[in-house]
């Protein structure tokens, strides 16, 4: 008869097996006491808190063991064959259309919204950019399309705020998302039209 246990934090029973249990060097069954999804979203959870925390330990890390991460010009030779060799063998992988979808995908993951959602936004927006009202214009070199819009979101908490062209998007970029450095700017214009 096989072993089960019970996770700790989500109360549920599974088998105790490495398949919903991380394995422990000590215990019964030398298994961690919450499941994989549950130790998972504990992670999560504690990144999300502690984000300087993380990103000084990472860039303390990452400064006293720069070795670990520099490839050797043998290395970063045998690394670009090994991904020559493979496009050849597998004329499909990321082909541009599936770049693109990819890319989407990641970035309505990252803001945390549906491709439905940003089609609303689009429509209330009237299919035009929040701030210049005018359409996209700009196209992709390979196949000649038009971008999407650009998902504007506040950097602080991920929200998004509107959709707004290339063009727009890479003024609030520019000025930090400080509104005092476009109020400023639109003065200077004033001042000197």
């Amino acid at each position: 008869m096989a072993h089960t246990k019970i996770c700790t934090k989500c109360k549920n029973e599974f088998p105790a097996t490495e398949e919903f249990f991380y394995k422990l060097i000590h215990g019964k069954f030398n298994l961690v006491s919450q499941c994989k999804k549950c130790m998972t979203q504990c992670s999560r959870n504690w990144d999300k808190e502690n984000k300087d925390k993380l990103k000084k330990y990472r860039k303390n890390y990452y400064k006293n063991n720069k070795n670990k991460y520099r490839l050797t010009q043998n290395q970063k030779e045998e690394l670009s064959a090994r991904r020559k060799e493979y496009r050849i063998n597998n004329p499909t992988y990321k082909d541009k259309e599936c770049f693109t979808k990819d890319r989407r995908n990641q970035t309505l993951k990252r803001y945390n919204t549906t491709e439905k959602e940003v089609t609303e936004l689009l429509k209330r927006q009237g299919g035009v950019c929040a701030i210049c009202r005018k359409v996209e214009t700009r196209k992709r070199k390979y196949d000649g399309k038009i971008f999407d819009f650009c998902i504007d979101h506040c950097h602080e908490t991920s929200k998004v705020r509107g959709l707004l062209c290339s063009k727009c998007n890479a003024m609030i970029g520019q000025c930090k998302n400080n509104p005092e450095i476009l109020l400023s700017g639109i003065k200077y214009l004033r001042k000197n039209n």
